[in-house]
């Protein structure tokens, strides 16, 4: 099996852009937007032994652990800092998995539907019976 990573220097110039962008246009609260935006532009693009990766972490969990992790490294008068970048790059793992290639064999899952479908027909009113 092969690993590569597809990503050419153009595209790495219109992600840096927009993320930069994304920062400016809200004073830094995009951040961890912007962090998510780059790891899904990488994960696009890297196939580790012919699988290809995805990231699925969301901007709006990582800004709870920024506000998290910058509550703790002010309480610890900045000893925390230290580990943010480790607590960070477990993150990014935590949010990073592998796509196994669709074969002729292996079937992909079905999508839940967002609402339930009734099974059965509904009790009529004169079934219901009411409680004092």
């Amino acid at each position: 099996m092969e690993s590569k990573f597809t990503g050419g220097v153009l595209g790495n110039i219109g992600i840096s852009l927009l993320q930069a962008l994304l920062i400016l246009i809200t004073l830094g609260i995009g951040t961890p937007w912007a962090i998510c935006m780059r790891q899904r532009w990488i994960c696009r693009h890297t196939w580790i032994d012919g699988q290809q990766l995805i990231f699925v972490g969301r901007g709006l969990h990582l800004l709870g652990k920024f506000l998290l992790w910058g509550l703790l490294t002010v309480i610890t008068i900045g000893i925390f800092g230290l580990w943010v970048p480790i607590k960070m790059q477990h993150w990014i793992t935590k949010n990073t998995h592998h796509v196994p290639p669709a074969g002729p064999t292996q079937q992909v899952p079905p999508v839940q539907q967002p609402y339930m479908q009734p099974t059965a027909a509904a009790p009529a009113d004169s079934d219901v019976t009411m409680l004092a």
